[in-house]
């Protein structure tokens, strides 16, 4: 959805698939290179962009020892609990010029230089305030497998298929005169949804 929205940097994706895809001769199916396609930078910043704005997830902990922070003091046995929202959302550090933090925006995480080359994957300051898969000893332990699981899907989807959007519809249907936005209803659940649909008429490629 992001990715319609967003028709430049859907054809920086067309580009780097087709740099990992290619027809085999003898069986004519479709092969990726999966390892070259897991390090494009468009992708993974895609990748990276969608997770911070749509998984949010409530991480809860008890600590073990008294602690203070910013002068309050946090008592052994209690619950804490760190909302990914607040931290993937609210930060100044998201904030750009061009784009507001609610926003997609996968620019956040590429560095470009002055030549425009092709840009570089990066996830910069963004240790501590992203989490969209918990941390620490809790850290789980199928984001490689997911991660790899979401862009060859992504990657397969683009490579078979032409899209075409056709507008925006409220969840009952009926058209809707904008796009979709975070439904902050649901932060917290785990995946934000939006709170608006996208009408799509895809065409197998042959």
């Amino acid at each position: 959805m992001n990715l319609l929205q967003r028709p430049d940097v859907f054809e920086e994706i067309k580009k780097e698939l087709s740099q990992v895809a290619n027809v085999d001769k003898d069986s004519n199916k479709l092969r990726l290179d999966v390892p070259a396609l897991l390090v494009q930078p468009w992708l993974l910043a895609v990748y990276t962009e969608t997770l911070r704005l749509r998984v949010h997830i409530n991480i809860s902990r008890e600590i073990t020892q008294d602690i203070e922070i910013d002068g309050h003091i946090l008592k052994t046995g209690h619950i804490v609990v760190a909302s990914t929202y607040i931290g993937h959302t609210m930060d100044p550090s998201w904030i750009t010029e061009k784009y507001p933090v609610k926003e997609f925006y996968p620019e956040r995480f590429l560095i470009f230089d002055e030549k425009g080359s092709t840009p570089k994957f990066s996830v910069g300051g963004a240790g501590g305030k992203m989490f969209p898969y918990g941390g620490g000893i809790h850290l789980c332990p199928g984001r490689h497998f997911a991660k790899q699981e979401i862009m060859v899907a992504i990657a397969l989807m683009i490579l078979r298929f032409d899209f075409e959007m056709l507008g925006y519809v409220k969840m009952d249907g009926t058209r809707s005169d904008r796009g979709p936005r975070l439904d902050e209803e649901f932060a917290g659940s785990g995946v934000m949804p939006p709170d608006r649909d996208m009408r799509v008429r895809l065409r197998k490629r042959r």
